[in-house]
This record gives structure tokens, sequence and C-alpha cells, in this order.
């Protein structure tokens, strides 16, 4: 007789977890969609980071062929080398270069409709 109540409380416990399961399907599809979505913002972001990559080095290559960096070269070269020294010194080159090159990127941006 125990073996028929045992396998009954089996069969009724198997049986429990049906509703169990129907209860937890509409947390489980918020779960599901917070997961898709964040593969979506990941690869998402990650096409950002590539087509930003892509502008910058547009970017360089636009400003080497239009000869802006020789041109900069130039124009410091003819400045008094007291002002050479001091403007390398407080990374004065360096700041305007990377300022234009953030311009040039921005333009390429702008320009392939990638922003």
């Amino acid at each position: 007789m125990d073996f028929i109540y045992e396998s009954l409380k089996s069969v009724m416990d198997a049986l429990s977890v049906i509703p169990d399961f129907f209860n937890a399907l509409p947390d489980l599809f918020v779960e599901f969609m917070a997961y898709i979505n964040l593969w979506y913002l990941k690869l998402k972001f990650s096409a950002q980071i590539v087509v930003l990559r892509i502008s910058y080095e547009t970017a360089l290559l636009l400003l080497k062929e239009i000869g802006f960096n020789t041109m900069l070269e130039t124009l410091f070269n003819k400045l008094p080398s007291e002002l050479r020294f001091y403007a390398f010194e407080f990374g004065f080159v360096d700041g305007i270069t990377l300022y234009f090159n953030v311009v040039t990127t921005a333009f390429v941006m702008r320009m392939s409709n990638w922003s």
C-alpha cells in the first residue's frame, strides 16, 4: 500500500511542476528579451566603434592627401626657435594635430551619414 501512495505522490509532484512552469513563463520571457536586448546593444556599440575607427582612418588619409600635416609643419618651422621649444614642451603641436583629427573625423562621419 505504501508503494501506491508513494507512486501517487510522485505523480502529483511531477504534475505540480506544470503550473509552476506556466506561472514562471512571463518572467522567463522578460529575462529572454533582456538578454536579446543586451546582445543587440553590444552589437550596436561594437559596430559604432568600428565605424569610428574607419572614419578616423579616412580622416587621417584625407588630411594626408590635402597636405595638412606638411602645411602645419612648414608653418610651425617658421616660428622662432624659442616658441617652437615651448610649443613642443607643452604639447601644443600634439593638441592641434589631435583637434584637427577630431574635426576631420566628425566631418567624414557627417558626410558618410554614419553619425
